[in-house]
C-alpha cells in the first residue's frame, strides 16, 4: 500500500517519529512518501502520488491546522486518513473530528503495520490494538498492546524519506538519535506521566534502551551516508541508566569519538558521570531547572530536588568543560512575578551558556494541566492553544499580569546574563508589549545561539547553515 506522511515543514530537528514508522512499514513491502504543506502544493503532490492512506503526526496546539487541511484533502480525494502522535495519544475524542477516520493511540510501529495488514484485507481493521476507529456510525475504541520490549528489532528511521526533501538538512552537520524510550520519573508537567498510566493496564516494560552497539551501528551507518559531525541524542534523561552510559561513553569514544549532545537530569549528575560524558566527547547538555521555587518544583512539578543539587550540578558540568543550556518555565499555574524572578535567579546562579525559556501550557492528559482546570487557572478549551509553547500564555491570569510574563519572557536572558539589572527589569516589563523587547529577545537570543553552535561546529560556515535553518522555521510558522 501507499502511505505518505504530511507534515507542516521539515525543521531543523530530524521528525524520528515518522522516520521510524516510515522505515517499519517499507521493511514489510509497503511505498511511503513525504508531502509538506507549507512549502508543497499538496493537493497536486497527493494526485501525483494516490496513496491509499495519509498519516500525520500531532501535537496540541497544531492540531487544528491539521485537521482543517486533513477536511480539504477528503473533498478532494479518495484517502483515508490516520492520525497519531501526543494529541490524538492524550485526547482520543478527537476521532469525532470530521475527516478523521482512525486514530492511532501510543506506539504506533506494531500497531500501524497491523492496522494497515487488515485494511489492505478489508478483515476487521476496526478493531486493531491502539486504534480508535471510525466504521459507519460506530467508533470503535481498542486498548491497548504492548509496548515494544526490543527496540533493537526496530529498522533505523528511514532519513532518506526526509533528506530527499530537503538538502539542508541533509547537509546540516547535527543529526538526532533516540536511544531509549519511556522515563521513570513523575514529572507532573510532561506526558511521560501519563504515557505510563496509559499503559498501566498491559503488561510490559515502559521503561526501555536500545542496546550499545546498535545505537554505534545506527551512527556508524548515518556517519557512512550522509554529512555527520555533531551527535545529538534527544533521550528524555540520557544519564538515567549508569552502567548503560559508561559502556556506551567508552565504546562511543572508542568508535565514533564525535562531538555529541544530550539531556541530563541535575539530581543524577556526578563527577564520575561528567567525567564519563566529557571523555567520550560530550561538548553540550541540556538540563531542566524549571522552577527557581523549591516548593513549586517538588509540590507542583514532583521534580524532587533542591536548589543545591542543581547549581551543584551545573558547576561540575562546567568544570569539566561541558557547556550548558538550561531549560525553564515560567507562567506556572499559582506563579506570580516573585516566584519568576526566583527562576531567573537561580539560573544566574547557574550560568548557563544558554539560559532556554517558554512559558507554561497545559497540555491535555498531564497532571498539570488537571490541576490548572481544577484550579481555575484554565477553562479546559485546548483549542486555545497555539502551536508555540514560548511566548504567551493561555491561563487566565489577568492583562496586566499576561503582560509583565510575556514581556519577562522576551527579557529572560539579559535578566539572567546581568542580575543587577533586575529591579530595572520589573519595571519594564509593565510597558505594553513592543518592538523594542522582541528585538531585545531576537539579539540576546540570537548572540546565544550563535555562541552555542560556535562551539557545537566550529565553523563558521556549519553555524550559519544551522541558524538559516533554525530561521526558516521560526519565520515561515
Amino acid at each position: 500500500m501507499k502511505i505518505v506522511f504530511i507534515i507542516k515543514m521539515i525543521t531543523i530537528s530530524d521528525p524520528l517519529g515518522i522516520m521510524i514508522l516510515s522505515s517499519v512499514l517499507k521493511k514489510s513491502g509497503h511505498d511511503t512518501d513525504l508531502v509538506c504543506f507549507k512549502t508543497d502544493n499538496v493537493f497536486e503532490k497527493l494526485k501525483e502520488l494516490k496513496p491509499d492512506i495519509v498519516a500525520y503526526s500531532i501535537t496540541t496546539g497544531n492540531h487544528k491546522e491539521y485537521i482543517e487541511l486533513n477536511k480539504k484533502i477528503k473533498k478532494e480525494l479518495k484517502v483515508y486518513s490516520i492520525f497519531g502522535g501526543p494529541h490524538p495519544t492524550f485526547y482520543p475524542e478527537m476521532i469525532n473530528e470530521e475527516g478523521v477516520d482512525a486514530i492511532c493511540r501510543g506506539e504506533g510501529e506494531e500497531a500501524f503495520l497491523d492496522f494497515i495488514k487488515r485494511y489492505k484485507k478489508d478483515k476487521n481493521y476496526e478493531k486493531t490494538k491502539n486504534f480508535w476507529v471510525k466504521k459507519g456510525s460506530r467508533i470503535y475504541k481498542n486498548c491497548l498492546r504492548k509496548p515494544i520490549h526490543d527496540l533493537d528489532s526496530l529498522p533505523f528511521p528511514d532519513r532518506e524519506m526526509i533528506y530527499k526533501k530537503d538538502n539542508l538538512l541533509k547537509d546540516l552537520k547535527i543529526k538526532r538519535f533516540i536511544t531509549s524510550r519511556g522515563c521513570p520519573f513523575k514529572c507532573t508537567y510532561c506526558f511521560n506521566r501519563q504515557y505510563n498510566q496509559l499503559y498501566s493496564t498491559v503488561k510490559g516494560k515502559l521503561v526501555r534502551q536500545r542496546s550499545v552497539n546498535n545505537v554505534i551501528e545506527e551512527i556508524k551507518y548515518v556517519k557512512e551516508n550522509f554529512p555527520l559531525g555533531v551527535v545529538k541524542f534527544v533521550d528524555d534523561t540520557f544519564n538515567m541508566n549508569k552502567t548503560w552510559l559508561f559502556d556506551f561513553c567508552d565504546k562511543y569514544k572508542k568508535e565514533i569519538n564525535l562531538p555529541f549532545i544530550c539531556n541530563i537530569r541535575a539530581d543524577l549528575m556526578t563527577d564520575e558521570v561528567a567525567e564519563k560524558l566529557k571523555s567520550a566527547n560530550c561538548i553540550l547538555v541540556y538540563m531542566g531547572i524549571e522552577t527557581g521555587d523549591e516548593k513549586i518544583r517538588k509540590e507542583i512539578l514532583e521534580r524532587n530536588m533542591s536548589n543545591e543539587q542543581i547549581i551543584n550540578a551545573c558547576k561540575i558540568i562546567k568544570e569539566k568543560g561541558i557547556k550548558l543550556t538550561s531549560q525553564n518555565m515560567l507562567g506556572l499555574p499559582g506563579e506570580d512575578l516573585d516566584y519568576s524572578f526566583k527562576t531567573i535567579s537561580l539560573n544566574s546562579l547557574c550560568k548557563p551558556d544558554l539560559p532556554g525559556f517558554s512559558i507554561f501550557q497545559p497540555y491535555p492528559g498531564t497532571v498539570l494541566s488537571t490541576y490548572s482546570i481544577e484550579n481555575n487557572y484554565f477553562d479546559g478549551d485546548f483549542d486555545k492553544l497555539g502551536s508555540s509553547y514560548l511566548s504567551t500564555t493561555v491561563l487566565n491570569y489577568s492583562d496586566f499580569d499576561k503582560r509583565r510574563l510575556e514581556n519577562l519572557y522576551k527579557l529572560s536572558i539579559i535578566a539572567v546574563k546581568f542580575p543587577i539589572f533586575h529591579p530595572i527589569i520589573k519595571q519594564l516589563i509593565k510597558f505594553p508589549k513592543n518592538k523594542l523587547y522582541d528585538f531585545v529577545y531576537f539579539v540576546s537570543y540570537g548572540w546565544s545561539q550563535w555562541k552555542i553552535y560556535s562551539i557545537i561546529f566550529g565553523s563558521k560556515l556549519e553555524t550559519i547553515k544551522s541558524i538559516r535553518k533554525f530561521s526558516d522555521y521560526l519565520f515561515k510558522t
